[in-house]
């Protein structure tokens, strides 16, 4: 049995979701925010309606999950099915994996692999899309266990991590779903993230492996290495909401951005009006979404041409009170920034706008906007030197419509927000 210290650490958690195949979820979200209306709920409909199906049959212990291999590199998967619908949870080591395990790791983590969590939708239809939920990188700290250096060996340490990252992605809902609901928002948000972190918690610690001929070695998982795993996940953000009460006149707003450009872009939650609560990626902390291409999970799963995304859900606390929030696109050596502004007022139509060039006073963004622009969309193309164009849109102004994760109807609204090269 090799000797020594060996530890393993799930880090780098990512709040970026990301979607594929690009070819088609391009078109797609191009189509939708053009237009508006009904297509807008429907993009968000497709996997928040798939994971709210999915959340009590991913939830336990994780006996639901069976046991799968990818069948482009042979390592072991774990996935849930309902329908049509798959939850695959795994891991893809890295080309220098074999040599960090070989040779032992002193001094800082070595990035050995990428963990995914990943929903596939439609996979009966023509058009099935797979969207990133939840991505991590795979370290390694310790001396060398050269047994499990090899191809055998890899496979044999894949399947023990795989196996404990699926406990923690289990217990994070089961958790989650015995919180049960609330009316609050922010108190689902909290309750969700708490779940996230518990469930990380119960599923670090001391492991064993056992390896190709019998041989065995002890090791440390950790599922976090010290920050709050459960404000970084977007799935953390859909467990909140669909643990939420809707009351009569709340209202609920949910916001994705994606960036369909080539290079990296940051986007945040620049102001929020006082009355409302979110879930999501932690106000005036930048979120960086990748530009379109490669994620961590595997091209042959989700396409080289993935789409990644952030997104918020928003509610207010007081039924006369509005939900009113602006977004910040960060500028780049190449690209001004951008301000986008969602206001969903109590008792008017609501409104939207973006803005490239618009400057940091946020608040003052949104006073000047707000009640302006009721249409569906928005386009802002900015100056000429611009690279890219930024458009808004949402499903309706007013009115009632069934939630996009369960159908409950009530003052639902959903936006969508598409940074892209100016045609």
């Amino acid at each position: 049995m090799p000797v020594g210290t060996h530890s393993f650490s799930f880090a780098d958690f990512s709040w970026a979701s990301a979607v594929g195949p690009g070819t088609t979820v391009l078109a797609e979200i191009s189509k939708v925010s053009e237009t508006g209306g009904p297509p807008v709920h429907d993009l968000f409909a497709r996997d928040l309606a798939a994971l709210s199906g999915m959340r009590r049959a991913a939830a336990g212990d994780g006996t639901n999950w069976l046991s799968g291999v990818d069948k482009s590199n042979g390592y072991p998967t774990r996935y849930v099915v309902v329908g049509d619908t798959f939850l695959t949870l795994g891991i893809t080591p890295g080309d220098d994996a074999t040599t960090a395990l070989a040779d032992g790791v002193t001094g800082a983590p070595a990035t050995i692999g990428f963990m995914y969590l990943v929903l596939l939708t439609g996979a009966d239809g023509d058009a099935p899309q797979i969207t990133q939920l939840m991505s991590s990188t795979l370290t390694y700290q310790g001396d060398p266990i050269q047994a499990f250096a090899t191809a055998e060996g890899t496979r044999d340490l894949i399947k023990v991590l795989v196996d404990k990252a699926v406990g923690f992605v289990a217990d994070m809902f089961e958790l989650a779903w015995e919180a049960g609901g609330t009316a609050d928002l922010g108190v689902a948000a909290a309750a969700a993230a708490n779940a996230a972190d518990d469930a990380a918690t119960a599923a670090s610690g001391r492991t064993t492996f056992l390896g190709p001929g019998g041989a065995t070695v002890e090791t440390d998982v950790w599922m976090t290495t010290g920050e709050a795993i459960g404000m970084g996940l977007q799935v953390v953000a859909v467990l909140a909401l669909l643990s939420l009460e809707l009351l009569a006149k709340q209202m609920t707003g949910y916001v994705r951005v994606y960036n369909t450009t080539g290079e990296a872009l940051d986007v945040s939650l620049a102001w929020l009006d006082a009355d409302d609560r979110y879930a999501g990626p932690t106000g005036t902390e930048f979120v960086t979404l990748a530009p379109i291409g490669p994620v961590w999970t595997p091209p042959w799963i989700i396409g080289d041409r993935a789409v990644s995304y952030a997104g918020w859900m928003f509610a207010n606390t007081d039924k006369l009170a509005r939900v009113a929030y602006v977004l910040r696109i960060a500028p780049t050596p190449t690209f001004p920034g951008a301000d986008v502004m969602i206001d969903i007022p109590n008792h008017s139509d609501n409104s939207l706008a973006a803005e490239i060039g618009a400057g940091e006073d946020y608040q003052g963004f949104w006073e000047a906007n707000h009640g302006k622009n009721t249409a569906l969309c928005a386009t802002s193309t900015g100056t000429p030197e611009s690279p890219y164009q930024v458009r808004i849109a949402t499903n309706q102004v007013s009115g009632t419509s069934p939630a996009p994760a369960d159908g409950r109807v009530g003052y639902q609204y959903q936006h969508v927000v598409v940074i892209e090269p100016v045609a």
